[in-house]
């Protein structure tokens, strides 16, 4: 698949699922297959308005779009202490 073509089924699934998403009902998040610029395109889906601003939360976006420094890390950082 294209990053074009996986861009667009990104958006268009996202904006499928709008309803559902948010802060107070299921916060989408990373998974494998994923990374920052997925979810950065999972947080835009369609363009944000006044009535339909972009998610507050929304873990493992892109740092300059308000992600968290060691997000990518954090799961092999959590099995390592678990193994410690």
């Amino acid at each position: 698949m294209s990053r074009g073509e996986l861009e667009r089924l990104t958006r268009r699934y996202t904006a499928e699922l709008s309803d559902w998403l948010g802060p107070e009902r299921d916060v989408p998040a990373p998974d494998v297959g994923t990374n920052e610029q997925t979810m950065a395109w999972v947080m835009t889906p369609t363009p944000c308005t006044p009535a339909r601003p972009p998610p507050p939360s929304l873990p493992g976006k892109p740092i300059e779009l308000g992600g968290s420094r060691g997000r990518r890390e954090a799961t092999g950082r959590g099995v390592m202490i678990c193994v410690e």
